[in-house]
């Protein structure tokens, strides 16, 4: 199977794998699609045999049992991801840059995980279309203006985490945004204008 396999939804399964047992990964390379989502996945931050995933488009590795800083160089392989679920581990760190530049990522979930610094990786994320980043309250810092930039975004999830300051008059600028959720925040000031616009 490891030449031909492309799909493979493992999720919801009480099987359980750890440390060099997840090699297995690394044997698919043809693999686009791997849902490994409330397996009993255990790695010490994610298993470095992610990066031999180079056709990967879709990932969820949400809810397993990987704990511990995240390596953004085993992201910069994957070229072709474009939606990336990753939450409700915990990684005790900031979200690397290398993620955030990943160039087709259309879609990034990292909800309840840990994640520490600010806002500031936004400025790399020039394809997003749907960000959730909620619970994570060591997630600080303001919203930052330049987030008028990303043009594609239309979900946007920060809920319950830990961001001040006012929410930028350029959010005015997102035309595709659908959905928008920022409570539970310590935002200040006043309901910009341009939001109606």
């Amino acid at each position: 199977l490891s030449e031909s396999l492309t799909y493979l939804d493992i999720s919801g399964n009480v099987v359980a794998s750890e440390d060099e047992a997840l090699a297995w990964i690394a044997t698919l390379p043809n693999l686009k699609h791997l849902d490994a989502h409330f397996c009993n996945f255990r790695y010490d931050g994610i298993p470095p045999y992610v990066s031999a995933l180079s056709h990967i488009e879709f990932l969820d590795i949400s809810y397993t049992l990987f704990f511990g800083e995240l390596n953004g160089a085993l992201f910069v392989p994957l070229t072709k991801l474009s939606y990336l679920e990753m939450g409700g581990n915990y990684y005790g760190g900031a979200l690397p840059s290398e993620i955030a530049s990943l160039p087709k990522l259309e879609n990034l979930y990292v909800e309840h995980s840990g994640l520490t610094g600010d806002l500031s990786f936004l400025e790399t994320m020039g394809s997003i279309k749907e960000l959730w980043l909620d619970r994570n309250p060591d997630l600080q810092g303001s919203i930052p203006t330049l987030i008028g930039n990303i043009v594609t975004l239309a979900s946007l999830s920060l809920s319950d985490c830990g961001l001040t300051g006012e929410i930028p008059s350029t959010v005015g600028l997102l035309t595709d945004m659908k959905q928008m959720w920022l409570f539970n925040n310590s935002l200040t000031g006043f309901i910009p204008t341009e939001i109606s616009n």
